[in-house]
């Protein structure tokens, strides 16, 4: 026998299962620039790294640089990236992928 009680917690049970499947909010990107409290200016190289990574895998080739970049700074500015995770990618990435050129080789002497 189903009583009262056991409909209110399949009704429970079910309302979660809806708020898994609902799609998250996702906040515009001028109102997460301008949430920013701190390391303004440290997380736009993280940003340029993000974007530079992000462009050289093969599922974002198809997106312009303006999507790359909306996307890069998406992610680094909601905090689906962590900033110290993507910090210590930048110290250990190649010179050619942190943006960094290669020292300069001195001039030969005649």
């Amino acid at each position: 026998m189903v009583t009262t009680a056991d409909k209110k917690k399949t009704a429970a049970a079910e309302e979660v299962k809806a708020e898994d499947k609902a799609p998250l909010v996702e906040k515009p990107l001028e109102e997460l620039i301008l949430n920013k409290t701190h390391g303004k200016y440290q997380v736009v190289e993280l940003i340029s790294f993000r974007a530079k990574w992000l462009r050289s895998q093969e599922d974002h080739r198809h997106l312009t640089q303006t999507e790359v970049l909306e996307l890069a700074m998406r992610e680094v500015l909601s905090g689906a990236i962590s900033e110290e995770d993507l910090m210590k990618q930048l110290l250990a990435a190649p010179a050619a992928l942190n943006g960094k050129k290669e020292a300069e080789k001195p001039a030969k002497k005649k």
